[in-house]
């Protein structure tokens, strides 16, 4: 790999600066420095603005040139506001392969030359591109290490495998973890103020009564980089009914798991709920995001058969490097054996336990794992960040700070995704994955699924088309950080779910609960004598492979209803760009057009038109 990097830039050089993402301090009049960006950790070499108004002949802007070191970190603001952090040397590599034309003969990127091209595409692309980046910031992260980076290095034993190793990427993600005021573990929530007093540490013989008088309890349980309040909070500030509902409804107390989302697997979490409550308890739970694997897992039954073969090959890493590969596969290994070891533990915990399960609502989980983040990382957490800023209970907050120091770590390190212990299960080719999809489900768990999908130009399409992948940002539909099929997976088929499906402009992963339909059909799934007559929620179409699919032909069904039009009787136009120029496949990888041998044997009769009214049917009642 070279030693340097160079970007080459149309705009003007500004003194170097921090972007305005990491300019933000933390709540409290009191707070001295942030304790996960030091003074010294963020060492800015140069900035750029290459807005419209900067480039060509406006005064002092020009060509510019700037050499990155291979780990230097790169943050990209967009127009909207939007940050895209990564380093120099992945930005090339994912532009070598997406867009080998912005890379010189000299290896350097050529951010004039996206410019360029998008003004000369047409449509909205082009628009996208000609005004995606505004600024460019190149950081240094400083050598001399902090507390953080002390704590991490001695965890691991090996100053070395800091982020590199699993156990090194473990330590790191911890080290930052374990700065958080809130120690992970159950804590009883009350109260409406949105505060960090109304979570008390849960008191284990209040919950051993409620277990003794059969009284029913409710966790829940958030998602990645967040916290109770920061997941769940809308609920509380929303309408009072909806809150007064729930804590009338579950006598036996409301709870929440506060958890660490990074340097535990999923396994890790559910073994601490299922240790923290006692045998017989009546459990009602609702997940947020990755939340949702934890739930899943509390809710298996009889799994132990699938537990030798919690293992990956990692076909869908996408690392070209083979050393690289075989790499990541040794460390992958030796983390797998370990989590089968837990698996057991959990197994054994549930059996002893005989948890009694009743209602269980699960948002926007990567149950199937979200490709957003095995597509590309850096993307992934970027966009992850970006939307927790939008939360105003993370303003200031420390949680989001120390999110910032994750993100900035991994992009710097080049971290894999695989390497990272709670971002691994979100990844589609991970075992969790599998487990969930072939695991059965406890008998009796009435279990209901919401989900998502963001309409019209969004964050995701206008970072992608920096990368060019249209399948990923284009066509699959997502709610910013979760792909929408996948929300469907995990123990949902199994579990004979039900689901609701929202969609709308205003739909992303962290704003399900600003909806009052959303809080008001959680609370009836929650409370009603009869959950499956709540009519928010329809029957789940059969496995999620069979869902992503269908959703096209539904949506036009839904469409065509709202116009009071039979959609059999609407015009339909498919467009082909030539008999040569399209590709049409069966299951994402049987193709058929055009592949010869497949169309001799009669290949053509698996891409026929239509699919039976009934398979439909099914899915268009869940639309509504």
């Amino acid at each position: 790999m070279a030693e340097h990097i160079t970007l080459e830039l149309d705009g003007r050089a500004l003194p170097p600066a921090l972007p305005t993402l990491l300019r933000t301090a933390l709540r409290g009049a009191g707070a001295a420095g942030d304790p996960f960006l030091p003074a010294g950790y963020l060492q800015p070499r140069a900035s750029f603005d290459v807005g419209p108004a900067a480039r060509g002949t406006a005064e002092g802007g020009g060509e510019q040139r700037h050499d990155a070191a291979a780990d230097e970190v790169l943050v990209l603001e967009l127009a909207d506001g939007s940050t895209f952090i990564t380093s120099a040397a992945r930005l090339q590599a994912a532009l070598s392969i997406s867009q080998p034309e912005l890379i010189g003969p000299d290896g350097a990127i050529l951010f004039e030359r996206l410019r360029v091209e998008g003004a000369a595409a047409r449509g909205v692309v082009g628009d996208l591109i000609g005004g995606l980046v505004a600024k460019v910031f190149s950081l240094a992260i400083g050598e001399t290490a902090d507390a953080i980076l002390d704590a991490a290095r001695k965890r691991a034993g090996n100053a070395a495998d800091v982020g590199v190793s699993w156990a090194g990427t473990k330590a790191l993600m911890w080290a930052i973890e374990s700065r958080l005021d809130r120690a992970p573990g159950l804590y009883r929530w009350s109260g409406t103020g949105r505060a960090e007093t109304d979570l008390v540490a849960a008191d284990a013989a209040a919950l051993a009564a409620a277990a003794t008088a059969g009284q029913a309890v409710l966790v829940f349980v958030h998602g990645t980089g967040s916290s109770t309040l920061g997941s769940f909070g809308d609920l509380q500030s929303g309408e009072r009914e909806v809150w007064a509902a729930l804590e009338r409804n579950f006598s036996g107390g409301v709870y929440a798991l506060e958890h660490r989302t990074l340097s535990e697997s999923p396994i890790e979490n559910a073994l601490q709920l299922a240790r923290a409550l006692p045998a017989g308890t009546r459990l009602n739970l609702v997940s947020h995001s990755r939340g949702g694997l934890v739930a899943d897992l509390m809710c298996l039954a009889n799994f132990e058969p699938l537990i030798d073969a919690y293992a990956s090959e990692l076909p869908g890493s996408g690392d070209a490097d083979a050393a690289e590969r075989a790499r990541v596969m040794r460390e992958l290994g030796g983390a797998h054996t370990e989590q089968r070891t837990q698996l057991r533990e959990l197994a054994a915990e549930l059996r002893a336990k005989q948890f009694v399960l009743q209602r269980y609502v699960r948002v926007a989980s990567p149950a199937q794992g979200t490709k957003l983040a095995s597509a590309n990382f850096d993307l992934f957490l970027s966009s992850l960040l970006t939307l927790i800023g939008q939360v105003p209970y993370f303003f200031g907050n420390p949680a989001y700070s120390a999110f910032k120091r994750v993100v900035l770590e991994i992009a710097k390190n080049r971290t894999n995704p695989h390497l990272v212990p709670g971002i691994e299960a979100m990844l589609p080719d991970s075992p969790m994955a599998a487990l969930l999809r072939a695991a059965p489900a406890v008998a009796g768990v009435q279990m209901a699924v919401i989900a998502g999908d963001i309409e019209g130009g969004n964050l995701l399409k206008r970072l992608g088309v920096l990368l060019s992948d249209t399948l990923l940002f284009e066509e699959s539909r997502n709610d910013l950080v979760v792909d929408t099929a996948a929300m469907f997976g995990g123990i949902a088929p199994q579990a004979n779910s039900k689901a609701l499906f929202e969609r709308g402009a205003d739909v992303s992963h962290f704003r399900y609960f600003t909806n009052a339909d959303t809080r008001n059909a959680l609370r009836d799934w929650l409370v009603a004598p009869d959950p499956s007559a709540v009519p928010a929620f329809r029957e789940l179409p059969g496995r999620f492979e069979e869902i992503d699919a269908l959703v096209e032909l539904t949506l036009l069904q839904k469409v065509a209803s709202s116009r009071g039009t039979d959609s059999a009787d609407l015009p339909v136009v498919v467009v082909l760009p030539g008999v040569m120029g399209s590709h049409l496949a069966v299951g994402g990888d049987d193709r058929v057009w055009f592949d010869p041998a497949d169309i001799a044997v009669g290949g053509l009769e698996k891409i026929a038109w239509g699919r039976p009214d009934v398979e439909a049917e099914k899915l268009f009642g869940m639309f509504y």
